[in-house]
């Protein structure tokens, strides 16, 4: 890269690096060691991570809770092409 060059973030590869990130797509509720991108560090640090963080910790508790299996092989999922989410498609849907 050069200076004046473009870049494009695409959310929806924030910690998907296999080097990075071991099984990127199994839910692995306890991961240690792993650098995570989801709120930002230093002065980009995201102010409502407490929050999110809270509210995500009782949404997998109510998940686990109604019988999710955290051991499921997410790569089974078919995704909706998206460039900043990743959104499973169900039969459903």
């Amino acid at each position: 890269m050069t200076a004046g060059d473009a870049i494009l973030v695409v959310i929806a590869a924030a910690n998907r690096d296999p080097a990075a990130t071991p099984l990127p797509d199994r839910l692995v509720l306890f991961r240690r060691n792993v650098r995570s991108f989801t709120f930002g560090a230093g002065t980009h640090a995201c102010p409502g991570e407490r929050l999110a963080t809270t509210i995500a910790a009782a949404g997998v508790a109510h998940l686990l809770g109604s019988g999710l299996d955290p051991g499921r092989d997410l790569t089974a999922f078919t995704y909706r092409p998206s460039l900043n989410t990743r959104v499973p498609v169900f039969a459903n849907t």
